[in-house]
């Protein structure tokens, strides 16, 4: 409610809007999401690359369009979010928020659009740069990420690497109080006892999966 009040009543109101629909999407409420999403959408998204605190509008779009299989928007927002690949997002002129490597979500962007390669690309030198500046729940985020990608691809080598880096963001998560990403941990499920992809490829709880032709299914990896 106080979010919506901000929405009415701030200047800021694209802001505030970005804020409500990743919020929605972390709490699973699809529809509602979908409905202020496309309120953002509607006039461009190229919009917000002009707005104060771009670059950290377009990372919050990431997230939303992932969680909605957005395709469409997905693409939208890649090449507005791409001139950022190499910075940290940070939110507000004294950095009152950081929300780490742009990598980590034009990997999202990515993956939404089946540019599997590309998002391990960018989750690759995500972990990296957010390693780098001891950005340890970003970190945690981009490692789900990057393990739920793996684990789709599921070519050899794959679910090994998935189940490491599902055991580092478990770890971090845990000393960091990131409940929520346990909770999306936990519906990855044991990485080791998947024979076929998992029915959800974001990082939330709607069923979303890759194009066919985008999950390589093998059993070789141990």
């Amino acid at each position: 409610g106080s979010i919506r009040w901000l929405i009415d009543q701030s200047p800021e109101a694209s802001h505030w809007s970005c804020v409500l629909a990743v919020f929605l999407a972390d709490s699973g409420r699809v529809e509602e999401t979908r409905e202020v999403f496309e309120r953002i959408a509607s006039g461009g998204l190229a919009r917000l690359a002009r707005e104060k605190n771009a670059p950290a509008l377009l990372a919050w779009m990431a997230r939303v369009a992932t969680f909605l299989w957005d395709e469409p928007r997905a693409r939208e927002l890649y090449p507005l979010l791409a001139p950022y690949a190499e910075r940290n997002i940070v939110l507000g002129a004294s950095s009152q928020a950081c929300l780490g490597s742009a990598h980590r979500y034009l990997g999202l962007l990515a993956a939404t659009c089946g540019d599997v390669a590309g998002a391990e690309r960018h989750y690759i030198a995500g972990v990296a740069m957010n390693e780098r500046m001891a950005a340890r729940p970003v970190v945690a985020c981009t490692q789900h990420e990057y393990a739920r990608l793996l684990q789709y691809r599921n070519r050899p080598g794959d679910r090994t690497k998935a189940r490491l880096l599902i055991e580092q963001a478990r770890a971090t998560s845990l000393v960091c109080g990131m409940t929520q990403l346990l909770d999306w941990i936990e519906r990855l499920g044991p990485v080791e006892a998947e024979a076929t992809p998992p029915d959800s490829f974001s990082g939330w709880s709607t069923v979303r999966t890759l194009p066919a032709t985008d999950v390589a299914a093998s059993d070789a990896d141990p």
